[in-house]
């Protein structure tokens, strides 16, 4: 029996309208890479090639026990409520806990329950759904309807199952894609992390200013989260509090000193956890936002990370936007990475900060120049540690007291840092003032105790003072926990001295300082040092004075010689751990001819008379023409001290010369002399003349030079 010619063609037109319509979909399957256009492009189709009204595709998520709506068409409404679907439940839970097709011609009449409100809602009244499998493993569900009933047959189901395996092929496949994608947008946002880290560590590294250093971390850090604000707020040492110390957008936190304690507020809880803190809308948030300057700058979102160094705190970093946004954990994890490098980067800026100020209050206390005595020869030295947490209180002073007396005084405060550099300022103001009310150093040294007991700053000091008598070359020293003064005699000789001392300053001084009279002869150096010019780690006291004793047995040096060899002995082999301060004195004759500057100011003119007296005494002038040439050579240095100079910084040069039978003074000055006061008129060149046999007195443009000759016995 012959086959239906009409019923073969009807069969071939089925097979070839099925193959074009699987080949568009097929061709869906391959257009698209990026899933969310596969997903619609294929929703289309299919509904399409099915004249279906609807089409829906879920993925399994969450471990695969939950479908959720991922695509739809018709059905919008089911993707944007993105309620999941437990696998089992409802229509496409079916479908996919089965893992065969299901069919229902009438949602009005169907015992398969229908969940999905949607469904309903739009009126659709007939699915059909098939499972998508990758390799026997479900992805998904797959399921279209119309919005009347309908029996879909087999044709339906296998046209929608051959598209169901393309499709999940498809879905595969980009998803893979999208993973790989992913990974690589994941490698690229590391590297930006990384580069936006480097960012921070390059502003870290590029100051050693602290308030240029926060200023250019805090522009980095909002451009690198796309924030509208950031703020720096540091804890003060109270350690209780956190104050503004720098900020972007916020600027009136600084202006005003903003303050608050920690546990207080938003940026008080991210410094009392020390974890990161999210405020998704400060208009709705549960923590509390002291700060009023927040609102009224309309930050709406803020994150906040604690500034840790070592474990820690040492403040708060906080970023802000003026819109709402959700901030993270990415973000959480960059902003912490940032503040992390910030904190060191601060860390390390105040250390130089204080180190700077500490070195700059030191230098401004220590004295500018040493006196200038004829027959004294003074040399100084104060090096820094070579480590900013090392920078502590050392000092040194040259006290000139009524004549023949100069104190001499070296000092070193427990601790460092500016606290220590501001309380030797304390005691060296105090120690001039006990030191000429009276000239027994012990004593000195007790009431100094008091004075830091009385303070009650809970600090200690250890210091070395003298008192030096100009004509016997004697001088008496006490100490207080302070390194042994060296006596480096001309010879080559050397000798720790006034072994016997108190206890330091401070506590209480169970052993009070002795007074010890020590004799300087010709030529001879008195050493008086801190414990950072002798002490090094891992290294015997003894060793080190052992070293410093061998340094200073030069033999006849003068002091600025002694002071750089000691220095470049002690000091060479390794960087300084803590600071030092160094005065050395030499007794040295005056010769036949003087030499002096002196600071053109009144007080000076007591030394003056001293130092021409010295000099004369020296040359084997008698007293009475010792006396005279005294007298006339300080009216000369007062008269140009009145009419020369003005208030300020100037100088006098005095240069004398010893004949055998008369003397010459010639005092110099670079200053223009003024008209004398009426009731002043000649009193000061009569007492020259009084006084000195020949007077001269000779202005030029560039100074004065007033000329004292006097005969004196042979």
């Amino acid at each position: 029996m012959s086959a239906d010619p009409r019923r073969t063609d009807a069969s071939t037109r089925t097979k070839s309208l099925l193959g074009d319509r699987l080949h568009r979909v097929t061709e869906a399957t391959l257009a698209f890479l990026d899933l969310d256009s596969l997903l619609a492009e294929l929703l289309d189709r299919t509904r399409e090639v099915l004249h279906a009204d609807t089409a829906a595709i879920l993925l399994v998520e969450e471990g695969g026990e939950v479908l959720y709506p991922r695509a739809a068409r018709g059905l919008e409404g089911e993707v944007e409520g993105a309620g999941g679907v437990p696998i089992g439940t409802g229509f496409a839970g079916e479908v996919a806990a089965g893992r065969v097709p299901v069919v229902i011609e009438d949602l009005d009449s169907s015992p398969i329950e229908v969940r999905n409100p949607v469904l309903r809602e739009q009126g659709i009244r007939a699915l059909v759904g098939v499972p998508l499998l990758v390799e026997g493993e479900l992805i998904g569900v797959l399921h279209v309807g119309t919005r009347r009933p309908r029996g879909f047959d087999d044709e339906d189901v296998g046209l929608l199952s051959i598209v169901a395996d393309r499709a999940a092929l498809a879905i595969d496949r980009a998803r893979l894609f999208e993973a790989e994608r992913g990974s690589r947008i994941e490698a690229e946002a590391a590297a930006t992390r990384l580069e936006n880290i480097q960012r921070v560590t390059e502003a870290a590294l590029g100051f050693l200013d602290l308030e240029s250093l926060l200023g250019e971390l805090l522009d980095r850090i909002t451009e690198i989260l796309d924030a509208d604000t950031a703020a720096i707020l540091l804890v003060e040492d109270d350690g209780d509090t956190l104050a503004a110390r720098a900020a972007k957008g916020l600027e009136r936190e600084v202006e005003e000193g903003f303050r608050l304690p920690i546990g207080a507020g938003f940026a008080g809880r991210v410094a009392a956890t020390r974890e990161p803190v999210v405020i998704e809308d400060l208009h709705d948030s549960p923590i509390e936002v002291v700060n009023p300057i927040l609102r009224q700058s309309g930050v709406r979102s803020l994150l906040g990370v604690p500034l840790l160094v070592e474990r820690e705190l040492i403040g708060v970093l906080h970023v802000g936007t003026l819109h709402l946004r959700r901030f993270v954990d990415v973000d959480s994890e960059l902003l912490r990475l940032a503040a992390d490098r910030a904190a060191l980067a601060i860390q390390n800026a105040r250390l130089v900060d204080e180190r700077r100020i500490s070195h700059s209050l030191q230098r401004a206390l220590l004295p500018r120049e040493l006196p200038r005595i004829p027959g004294l020869a003074l040399a100084a030295r104060y090096e820094p540690a070579s480590t900013a947490s090392a920078v502590g209180g050392d000092w040194y002073d040259v006290i000139p007291l009524d004549y023949p007396y100069v104190g001499l005084a070296v000092g070193d405060v427990a601790g460092k840092g500016v606290e220590a550099a501001a309380f030797m300022g304390e005691l060296r103001n105090a120690l001039r003032v006990f030191a000429y009310e009276g000239r027994d150093p012990g004593e000195a040294l007790k009431r100094l105790d008091s004075f830091v007991e009385r303070q009650a700053r809970d600090q200690m000091a250890t210091l070395v003072y003298g008192v030096l008598d100009l004509e016997s070359w004697t001088i008496e020293i006490a100490r207080a926990g302070h390194p042994l003064p060296l006596l480096a005699s001309a010879d080559g000789s050397t000798t720790f001295v006034a072994r016997d001392g108190g206890t330091p300053l401070g506590t209480g001084l169970a052993s009070p300082p002795v007074s010890h009279r020590v004799v300087i002869q010709p030529r001879a150096t008195l050493l008086l040092y801190t414990d950072g010019l002798i002490e090094r780690r891992g290294q015997r006291l003894a060793d080190g004075e052992r070293a410093l004793s061998d340094a200073a047995a030069a033999g006849p040096l003068g002091p600025e010689s002694v002071c750089a060899r000691v220095i470049k002995a002690m000091t060479s082999a390794a960087a300084l751990a803590d600071d030092l301060a160094l005065v050395a004195i030499q007794r040295v004759a005056i010769g036949d001819v003087l030499a002096l500057d002196v600071p053109a100011r009144a007080e000076e003119l007591s030394w003056v008379r001293a130092a021409v007296g010295r000099w004369m005494a020296e040359g084997g002038a008698s007293k009475a023409d010792i006396a005279a040439m005294a007298l006339a050579c300080s009216e000369a240095c007062a008269n140009t001290i009145e009419h020369a100079y003005g208030p300020g910084d100037a100088e006098l040069r005095i240069e004398g010369e010893i004949e055998p039978d008369s003397v010459t003074i010639t005092v110099s000055d670079r200053g223009r002399w003024r008209k004398p006061r009426e009731d002043a008129r000649g009193r000061g060149i009569a007492l020259m003349k009084a006084f000195a046999d020949q007077v001269e007195i000779a202005p030029a443009d560039d100074g004065t030079t007033v000329r004292l000759r006097r005969r004196i016995e042979g």
